[in-house]
């Protein structure tokens, strides 16, 4: 009897230490730290957390062994993130709202963000197309879809009392966004997991959607202009076509939207990129090139496979290959005047099966910039030459296929002066918070002085510093109809941090939206004698 007895006080001891155990561990857990059991909590046992699970952690030969599976909660516990302020679908401007800058510049906030928490990648942008419409509709336009349906075109005709000419002015945005995962800490971060607006895309729909509304306002005010308030500013004097376009990241949208009629009857077009490496208040307008030349290239060199302990029976493409990147960086010190800046990057080499197998094929693929036509083809002559000469040298053979091409994008020279004014007199009564149908919305003659150039004392109209090799298949429209594409200054004026575009990180300055609409109402409204 006294043995039984004996078990049986024992076998409740152990009970006792187990539900002791189990209660101090899952008050930690309902405690959420992320600590082993320690001071806080009533009861601490020598625990560790790992890969999700509470297991044992060995200290001396009588620490206890305990193992709890709680890998679910203490998952949601590991990877805890900010709340994400869920954006909600923007209602369209109505007729009043339309009247009032701070609610356009509210609703353009509000769009940005919506569309920045909702991005597409390139000929994916279902969704975007359809919110563009959905606003444009709203506001009382008719806008329609071309480029496989992704791609959106508005035309705002002037009043018949206003109407100077019957050819358009185009004002294009792109919509696409970034196969990239977002790590900005934004509320309104991306909802769509591994793609990002990291390249102001959707601060560029957003600008002409606002350009769209306060091209719409004007044409109100200058209907209503019995008033003495309003009896001076003019609205626009020839038809305006907004387009939206598709697929700008992969340098095939605009190529396409050309193909499908949308530059029909334009005389000219106007466009835009985002800028943090400026700061708000600050616009590039330069006359020359402002972005690079792009091609693909993908070069396919063929050997003879064999041992790689008996070389001579083969021909290694390995070898090859290196020979071709080395001989490649000649081009660009040796053969292009460095008056002009050229790139060419070797970006992958792809080769070789085994450790001891000598390549029977490689295959290089890399990227051309240029700032001309002339340094592009003979890039082009170069790369065919060399590889097909590194080739036949060492008993092999080669292809060599150019793709993707995108030309420089040359500004027309003769729209500086009419740019500089616009963008000038944007800044001015964004930054100065004087826009009003009887002050911003009329750009004269007084305000860009008696040739259309910015006075001397105005000094946020800069041309561009250096050059960018950066590509912009805005250049396609270009190599069509004479047009201007400008930098808005993006930055934050107490952030002094290098963000490059196309990171994970990057983000704009919202007050460069008002900004932007008000360049474009500008240009849109301008009477074009420079044109002519």
């Amino acid at each position: 009897l006294l043995v039984v007895g004996w078990c049986w006080l024992l076998l409740l001891a152990v009970v006792m230490r187990a539900a002791l155990c189990l209660f101090g561990s899952l008050q930690c857990v309902f405690q959420r730290s992320t600590r082993p059991l320690s001071s806080n909590c009533l009861f601490s046992y020598p625990l560790c957390h790992q890969s999700g699970s509470l297991q044992r952690r060995n200290i001396g030969k009588t620490s206890p062994v305990i193992h709890l599976k709680m890998s679910s909660m203490l998952k949601e516990q590991e990877t805890t993130k900010p709340a994400t302020e869920i954006i909600s679908k923007p209602n369209s401007l109505g007729k009043d709202d339309i009247m009032d800058i701070a609610k356009i510049h509210e609703w353009m906030v509000k769009v940005r963000r919506y569309l920045h928490q909702n991005p597409e990648l390139s000929w994916k942008e279902h969704k975007t197309s359809d919110f563009v419409c959905d606003m444009l509709e709203g506001m009382g336009l008719e806008p329609r879809k071309i480029a496989h349906g992704l791609g959106v075109v508005v035309d705002i005709m002037p009043s018949e009392a206003c109407k100077q000419d019957s050819t358009f002015v185009g004002i294009r945005a792109d919509m696409d966004a970034l196969p990239i995962k977002e790590e900005t800490g934004l509320p309104f971060t991306s909802n769509n997991e591994g793609v990002m607006h990291a390249c102001g895309h959707d601060g560029h729909t957003t600008m002409v959607l606002g350009a769209a509304a306060m091209i719409l306002r004007s044409k109100r005010i200058q209907e209503k202009a019995n008033t003495d308030q309003f009896q001076n500013s003019p609205s626009i004097t020839r038809p305006v076509r907004l387009f939206f376009q598709p697929a700008e990241e992969v340098a095939t949208g605009a190529a396409r939207m050309v193909e499908e009629g949308v530059l029909e009857n334009v005389s000219a077009i106007f466009g835009g990129h985002l800028d943090r490496a400026y700061k708000i208040g600050t616009m590039i307008v330069d006359p020359g090139c402002v972005n690079g030349s792009t091609d693909t290239f993908e070069i396919c060199l063929r050997g003879k496979s064999c041992h790689a302990a008996r070389p001579h029976e083969g021909v290694d493409a390995i070898v090859m290959g290196s020979e071709l990147v080395m001989r490649l960086q000649h081009i660009v010190s040796r053969v292009i005047d460095p008056g002009f800046p050229a790139v060419v990057t070797v970006g992958t080499f792809s080769a070789g099966k085994a450790y001891n197998i000598i390549a029977d094929s490689a295959i290089l693929t890399g990227t051309i910039r240029t700032v001309n036509d002339e340094s592009q083809q003979l890039i082009h002559s170069q790369i065919k030459t060399l590889t097909f000469s590194v080739a036949e040298s060492m008993g092999g053979s080669a292809t060599v296929v150019f793709k993707d091409s995108v030309p420089p994008l040359r500004n027309s020279p003769q729209f500086e002066p009419m740019v500089r004014a616009c963008a000038s007199n944007a800044i001015e009564s964004v930054m100065n918070g004087s826009i009003d149908a009887d002050e911003s919305d009329a750009l004269t003659q007084n305000s860009a002085g008696k040739n259309g150039n910015v006075p001397s004392n105005q000094c946020s109209v800069i041309p561009l510093p250096k050059a960018n090799m950066g590509a912009e298949d805005f250049a396609h429209y270009l190599t069509h109809v004479p047009g201007f594409y400008v930098r808005f200054g993006a930055g934050f004026a107490e952030d002094d941090r290098v963000i490059s575009a196309h990171t994970s990180t990057w983000d704009f300055n919202e007050d460069v939206l008002l900004v932007g609409a008000t360049y474009f109402l500008n240009v849109a409204k301008h009477e074009w004698k420079i044109i002519e």
